[in-house]
Parts: C-alpha cells; sequence; structure tokens
C-alpha cells in the first residue's frame, strides 16, 4: 500500500489545488512540496484524507518512526476551504504547528 504507483509530472493528472501529488494503493504519500501536500515539514507521510457527510478527516502516519496524527472536523471546514481554494491547507498546518510544538515538548530533557 506504501510503494507509490502514481506521482504527479505536471500534467497526469488532477493534484485537487495541490493536496495530491503521490499515492499507494489508496494511501496518499507525501512529497513536502511548497504549497502542497505538507502534512509535518521535513517528513514524508503517508495516509489518507476523507470528506463525506459534512465530515473532513485526515490519518497520516511517519512510514519509518512511530507516530501519525489523525483529525477529524465538520462541513464548516469543508466550506472555508473550498472558498479558499486550498483543501484541508489550512487544517493541516494547524496539525503540523500542534505536532511540531508536542513532539519538541517531548523531546525536551525532564527537569
Amino acid at each position: 500500500m506504501l510503494q507509490p504507483v502514481w506521482t504527479y509530472s505536471g500534467s497526469n493528472g488532477d493534484t485537487y489545488s495541490g493536496l495530491f501529488r503521490k499515492w499507494g494503493l489508496g494511501t496518499q504519500i507525501t512529497t513536502n512540496a511548497p504549497m502542497g501536500d505538507i502534512v509535518v515539514p521535513g517528513k514524508i507521510m503517508a495516509g489518507h484524507a476523507g470528506e463525506a457527510y459534512g465530515l473532513v478527516s485526515d490519518v497520516f502516519f511517519e512510514i519509518n518512526n512511530e507516530f501519525g496524527i489523525v483529525f477529524i472536523t465538520t462541513v464548516g471546514a469543508v466550506r472555508t476551504a473550498r472558498r479558499q481554494r486550498a483543501p484541508f491547507m489550512m487544517w493541516r498546518k494547524q496539525c503540523s504547528t500542534l505536532h511540531t510544538r508536542i513532539l519538541k515538548a517531548s523531546l525536551r530533557p525532564e527537569q
């Protein structure tokens, strides 16, 4: 599932406003393209984004380590993302920022 079977080359598909650039079998694999599919800066993540019946969600994990991110929100996020023509980007950015803060806090030596 994590082996890429499609990678965007500039003309071979629809990236959904830059969100999708590489896919395995039903699994998105991030490329960290600027203004694109960044979940955690500098990390290659695999997962799946969902949108149905008012739900917007993502589940992503880093392939080589033991951490992941899950977020679930409601229809207001979909409407906002569509108006901005940047699906899930602001939510992913917030999740990425939160993850970075948690990761940095967990790596600090105990005092």
